[in-house]
């Protein structure tokens, strides 16, 4: 449906809460990572370990109520423990306290390129939590900014950036 993703451009993957856009985004951060991909994946909505716990359940195929509620916890310790390994050859960063406005974002991006190279892929999840560089900007205004720096962030990293965004439910 997407034609797969391609270097120096942004997808912008759009839907109603609810719906499975982070769900998506991590599976595909996992395959691409598999692929031997430089994969960095920020969240602006969840926790790193939300992240992991709702990665975990998928590769596991648990049942996400199940879990939490305490139930079949050893059935999932045991499936956990059979990806023994499996994360330590993984190219996946996950962060969730970067990202927020463009010049965080570009700032750890640099610092990746100096320090190793930066991601083939960039997951954001999900852009309307993002902050402005200055006050006094809408939030409209803020977003389209956001996704400006984005395009010119993947032309100059040379990688395909995916982002999350959520649908009003009005209308």
């Amino acid at each position: 449906v997407i034609w797969g993703l391609h270097r120096c451009e942004v997808l912008i993957i759009a839907a109603r809460p609810g719906e499975g856009k982070t769900t998506w985004a991590l599976q595909v951060a996992g395959h691409l990572a598999d692929l031997k991909k430089r994969v960095l994946f920020i969240s602006l909505e969840m926790s790193v370990h939300q992240l992991v716990e709702r990665w975990l359940i998928q590769l596991t195929h648990t049942d996400a109520w199940t879990l939490r509620t305490g139930h079949a916890t050893q059935p999932f310790i045991d499936k956990v423990e059979a990806l023994d390994g499996y994360f330590k050859a993984l190219n996946l960063r996950c962060l969730d306290d970067v990202g927020v406005t463009a010049s965080e974002l570009t700032s750890l991006l640099n610092e990746m390129a100096k320090t190793d190279a930066p991601p083939d892929v960039l997951f954001i999840d999900f852009i309307q939590l993002i902050e402005a560089d200055v006050e006094g900007v809408t939030d409209m205004e803020a977003i389209k900014q956001y996704l400006r720096s984005l395009k010119r962030l993947a032309k100059r990293f040379n990688m395909a950036v995916v982002v999350c965004s959520q649908i009003n439910r009005e209308g």
